[in-house]
């Protein structure tokens, strides 16, 4: 228990003495408590009401205390003192100096009371716990003589506690409170904190590299010690060094380079990634930084060894946006700087890869049927366009898809354009059936991915052969029957390669019969043939051709003059069986015509023709030499253009336009999205139109003669001149074998107006109207009313306004930069199409507002209020003055009105005590605070109250525990009877209460706070009066 909390003094006034007393002490224990270092040999606190001692009765002779194994060397005494009916406990301190809190702080006393009654001796036993209070009577002691300390500018921040200085006192509670204080002003660099002793560096300005100065502390208690040569010194030494400049230097994608004096790694960088973007939401940014610790003001830089497709980037402060779509994968390096001139840096990257996850697209071939093909197809026609479906990707412009023939190095027919995925024809077909194994590499925002299928052509042979008869066919017959033998190298043997026996000039009452399936010639009868007669027939070998028959003839002459007999027919068939048996290795073909029997496709003869040779003329053709049409942009794939009509004119051979096809079509330029669909003879479109890229397409379509009915010509022109001359087939000028196609892409409403770059970035000064900012132009390829753009603002129209036609951008309203330091002004950009019109936020202007000094400083208070203790030390900082200025960029200069007590740091607000203030207790002291910008000026006022610190409190010690008074019974009600304060030598304005503690409900007598007693209204009986002094906290703040 500390006597500075709370001391209470007790002592006991006797009145009347009570006979039925018991012979105990009054308790088995006391306390009490005496200074240390006191002067006097008795004084001591006593702290409990009860009575130290022995109450007397009428049976005690007399009585006496002593000292039970006495260890303390005599230090202490005791004695017995006897006042009315009660045996006091006198205990004296023979040696007081010798009595020290710091080295012991309780004595433990054993006393035994002897006790001479009129029946026996007797003896008691007590304890007295005697309690040392301490006095300040000790120094302060610093822990260190000089306190020396070394550090790099670099590293340490304004208001950084350097050290601390620590002094120790070893006196307790309030006698051991240290004061701490600069023994030099050093206004504007340092700052001991009077309480703690933590030394502050208060800023950088004009900082040296060597200081050594002197700190002081001191027992705040120890009035005494107002020079300083009488207070606990400690030397401090501190030297600043600056680090080694080791700058480094970056280069950023915009080629600006930076330097940076320190890499750090203290911050945590955390990179927000936007996962969902596409052209819609261009203007948000797909990139977002932010620092923890949070920090407000850094500089965000890209440097240039990132990914090279960080130019379709655009960063504006703390976020990243797209500049262009294209929707790729970046690998970006972040260099992230905190100070502008003493750039510290550190270092992040990120890498941006987009989610794909193939399965979600569900890419997948179109189905495909089985495909026929003609074998006589030419070299380059269409055969087919092979196609991917896919869901959900709206915008495709990052996928690339790459179509690939697996097995092309054994199917030499065929040839796949990997872009568009055309398959067409590239060498003669055989008759066969094909299987190609085909793959799509899928290149999706840099991600790839492939699938495969198969494609069935089957080829159709085509009836390139006519049915020969063999070489060793005699020209005439002397005998029946005889079996034809006619061979077909076509392989179908069920249509090309299938020959049927005819006989042509025998028609009514023959007497002959040819068996049409294996070409026996036989006679109807005996009686149907005179035995003399002669007769030459023709014999017709055809086969089943599609979509033409083609045919040979031979003429044979058949003399049967001799008599027919069983034995003739016999032998007939005797020789026809040997004949069957030969065989032969030659197949020459013995024809009518001298013609080949394999006749490729036609175009129009232009070399001079052979002396013996025969010229044809065709009337067969287009029309027209030339045919224009209009296609929208939009139209589906596989729209039928139009129907190629072929028009005759005395064709020789009988055709059907819808039906027959006696031409292939041609195109003479692959790549147009166009081919003639060569069963239906119409001009189909097989790609996608895009007007903006190619508005017109100019191809010329040729016919070819398929080789077929250049056969069948030939043959009809032998039969019907009896001609083996060869054959020129010319056409006539009647009609065309040529015809130029034009077509034009008419326009549709199908893009949306667009900026050459997604984000700018310019600056405005804040308070001004500015005409022509920028002038924004938007590109919308399509034409007329579907081209047209206008232009509006998204938002903040109340502040800009853009001319609808030409874009040009102004500033209608001037813009507060303490309001908007950056405004992110969206632009809409409209074509004027009907159906439908489009709309898109065609570019992001960033506007950066440039902060001009406008704005008054404001305090953050009205008035600053402080109390301070007048003990405060010198060059102690009590406070700090702050003010806001809403212009950031602006340097705020403090200034006080003058005066003898406090300065100010101009830059920081710091308030120091620079003369102690016990001259100003109990007072109030104003002084004016003024605070500029260089333009404008503000002030308010600073008042300091000072207050005084109390005295340490000293318990109250007494003499004597009891003294005795005896007064008259028939002394007036209310009469004083004495002043306890002047009998116990008391100062009535130390004493903060007293009062009577009585063992009654109601105490017989008053005591006021002047220290007089007054006398009772009734019976009188023993009393004690308590008093004590308030309670106090020396540790509240100053």
């Amino acid at each position: 228990m500390s006597s500075l909390q709370i001391s209470i003094l007790c002592t006991l006034l006797t009145i009347i003495f009570a006979d039925n007393k018991s012979l105990f002490f009054t308790s088995s224990n006391y306390e009490l408590w005496c200074q240390e270092n006191t002067l006097s040999s008795s004084l001591f606190l006593y702290s409990n009401p009860i009575p130290i001692g022995i109450y007397r009765t009428s049976n005690i002779k007399s009585l006496s205390y002593h000292l039970v194994d006495d260890t303390n060397n005599g230090l202490f005494e005791v004695k017995s003192k006897r006042l009315a009916d009660f045996y006091f406990l006198i205990l004296n301190i023979t040696r007081p100096f010798d009595i020290n809190r710091e080295y012991q702080d309780v004595y433990t006393l054993r006393i035994q009371a002897n006790i001479v009654t009129t029946q026996e001796n007797q003896s008691e036993q007590t304890e007295v716990r005697l309690r040392v209070a301490d006095s300040n009577d000790n120094d302060g002691v610093f822990d260190m003589d000089i306190y020396e300390q070394t550090f790099f500018t670099q590293s340490i921040a304004i208001e950084q506690a350097l050290l601390r200085i620590h002094a120790s006192d070893a006196d307790e509670i309030q006698h051991a409170q240290i004061l701490y204080e600069l023994a030099s002003p050093l206004n504007e660099t340092f700052s001991l904190h009077p309480f703690t002793g933590d030394l502050y560096l208060i800023t950088k300005e004009n900082l040296t590299t060597l200081y050594e100065f002197d700190v002081y502390a001191y027992d705040r208690y120890q009035k005494r010690l107002v020079d300083n040569n009488m207070k606990t010194k400690a030397r401090v030494k501190l030297s600043f060094n600056n680090l080694p400049r080791t700058s480094q230097y970056f280069q950023t994608m915009f080629n600006k380079t930076i330097e940076v004096s320190e890499m750090i790694s203290s911050y945590e960088i955390k990179i927000s990634e936007r996962k969902s973007f596409h052209r819609l939401n261009l203007h948000q940014p797909i990139l977002t930084i932010n620092i923890q610790p949070e920090e407000k003001d850094f500089d965000v830089f890209l440097l240039g060894n990132s990914s090279g497709n960080v130019n379709n980037l655009f960063l504006q402060g703390n976020n990243v946006y797209l500049n262009k779509y294209s929707i790729e994968e970046y690998n970006l390096q972040f260099l992230i700087c905190f100070n502008q001139h003493q750039r510290r840096c550190q270092y992040a990257n990120y890498h941006i890869v987009p989610r794909i996850d193939f399965n979600e697209y569900n890419f997948h071939f179109k189905p495909m049927k089985i495909i026929s093909l003609d074998e006589n197809l030419p070299v380059d026609s269409f055969i087919t366009r092979i196609e991917l479906a896919y869901a959900n990707l709206y915008e495709d412009q990052s996928l690339t898809i790459n179509y690939k023939l697996l097995n092309d190095d054994k199917y030499l027919q065929f040839y796949l354009d990997s872009k568009t995925g055309i398959l067409r024809v590239a060498e003669r077909l055989e008759y066969r059936n094909y299987t190609l194994d085909l793959q799509a590499n899928i290149q999706l925002f840099n991600r790839r991915y492939s699938i495969e299928t198969n494609l069935q052509l089957h080829v159709k042979e085509i009836n390139k052969h006519r049915p020969m008869f063999r070489n060793s066919t005699p020209m005439e017959l002397v005998q029946l029957p005889y079996q034809f033998q006619a061979y077909d190298l076509d392989q179908n043997k069920e249509t090309n390669g299938r020959i049927t026996y005819r006989l042509l000039n025998c028609q009514t009452s023959c007497p002959f019969l040819l068996d049409p399936n294996n070409g026996t010639l036989m006679l109807r009868g005996k009686e149907s043939f005179r035995s003399n007669s002669m007769a030459t027939l023709q014999i017709l070998a055809f086969d089943w051709g599609q979509p033409i028959s083609l045919e040979s003839r031979i003429d044979v002459r058949l003399d049967l003059s001799s008599k027919i007999s069983k034995r003739d027919l016999g032998r007939t068939r005797a020789y026809s069986r040997r004949w069957r048996k030969k065989t032969t290795s030659n197949f020459l073909i013995t024809s009518t015509s001298t013609m080949s029997s394999i006749v490729p496709e036609q175009n129009v003869y232009t070399t001079p023709s052979p002396s013996n040779s025969d010229t044809v003329f065709l009337n067969i053709g287009f029309r027209e030499n030339s045919s224009s049409y209009s296609v929208s942009e939009d139209a589906p794939i596989n729209t039928v253009i139009d129907r190629l009509k072929i028009e005759s004119d005395s064709f020789p051979l009988n055709i059907n336009d819808e039906d027959d096809n006696l031409f292939f079509y041609t195109i003479n330029d692959t790549n147009v999205p166009f081919i003639i669909d060569q069963n239906t003879k119409t001009l189909k479109l097989i790609g996608r139109l895009d007007r903006e890229k190619q508005s017109r397409y100019v191809f010329e379509i040729e016919l070819k003669f398929k080789s077929i009915y250049s056969m069948k010509l030939s043959e009809r022109y032998h039969c019907e001149k009896k001609s083996s001359s060869l054959i020129n087939f010319e056409y006539t000028k009647k009609f065309y074998q040529k015809i130029l196609i034009i077509i034009h892409i008419t326009d549709v409403n199908d893009n949306i107006p667009t900026c050459s770059l997604f984000h700018s970035r310019i600056y405005l000064n804040e308070n001004r109207i500015e005409k022509n900012l920028l002038r924004i132009q938007a590109f919308d390829p399509d034409l007329g009313e579907n081209g047209t753009i206008h232009y509006s603002l998204l938002n903040y129209n109340q502040y800009f306004s853009i001319d609808v036609l030409t874009g040009q951008l102004d500033c209608v309203k001037s813009v507060d930069y303490e309001e908007y330091s950056a405004i992110d002004l969206h632009i809409l950009a409209s074509d004027q199409g009907l159906q439908p019109q489009l709309q898109s936020i065609c570019t992001t202007v960033h506007i950066l507002i440039n902060n001009t000094n406008d704005n008054t400083p404001q305090f953050s208070i009205d008035k600053y209020v402080f109390d301070l203790f007048s003990d405060m030390p010198r060059y102690s900082i009590f406070g700090q003055i702050y003010a806001i200025d809403a212009d950031k960029t602006d340097q705020l200069i403090y200034s006080l009105s003058p005066n003898p007590y406090v300065t100010i740091n101009k830059q920081t607000g710091h308030l120091r005590l620079k003369n102690q203030l016990h001259r100003l207790v109990n007072q109030v002291f104003n002084v004016t605070v003024q605070v500029t910008d260089g333009l404008h000026k503000n002030q308010t006022t600073l008042n300091i109250y000072v207050k005084s610190f109390p005295d340490a409190q000293e318990p109250i010690l007494l003499h004597d525990p009891a003294y005795g008074l005896t007064i008259n019974e028939s002394l007036a009600a209310g009469s004083i009877l004495t002043n306890v304060y002047r009998r116990w030598q008391l100062l009535a304005s130390t004493i903060d209460f007293i009062e009577i503690v009585h063992d009654e409900i109601k105490s017989p007598f008053a005591i006021d706070q002047q220290g007089r007693m007054t006398s009772p209204f009734f019976a009188l009986s023993s009393f004690s009066i308590k008093k004590g002094f308030k309670k106090f906290n020396p540790y509240s703040d100053f």
